[in-house]
């Protein structure tokens, strides 16, 4: 592919949760890669927020997300907004401190059988728990 289309653009669609972000990072060094449903749905998001936030004056590094649906979206959502958060000067670490990730099943907890690599980031210690 990329020996007769170098300058070519993957757009994945609609892989699925199990799928999208493998193949995103199996090929992010290799090729120019986007899928819709992870970036695409994740920078609109951010682009809402940060508006809203400059029309209200308000800080982005003290807000704190709520995130309904854990999937491929909301999980995409999820780490575009953390990005931001790194970008303005939060550490990785504090950053994943900012959200809060409910799926069907509730707030999601380390101790949740079937979370994904990327849900397990964000799912919140059960024992104990406090809302910050």
């Amino acid at each position: 592919m990329r020996k007769e289309y170098p300058n070519a653009l993957l757009h994945w669609e609609d892989f699925g949760r199990g799928h999208a972000k493998n193949i995103l990072d199996k090929y992010e060094d290799t090729l120019p890669t986007f899928n819709d449903d992870i970036q695409g749905t994740g920078i609109v998001t951010l682009a809402g927020v940060l508006g809203a936030l400059n029309i209200s004056k308000v800080d982005y590094t003290n807000q704190t997300f709520l995130v309904y649906g854990g999937g491929t979206a909301g999980m995409g959502i999820t780490n575009i907004l953390k990005d931001e958060l790194i970008k303005q000067g939060v550490s990785e670490e504090k950053a994943n401190q900012h959200f809060y990730i409910m799926d069907k099943q509730g707030l999601l907890f380390d101790d949740m059988d079937d979370l994904t690599e990327a849900q397990q980031v964000f799912a919140k210690i059960g024992m104990n728990f406090q809302i910050q």
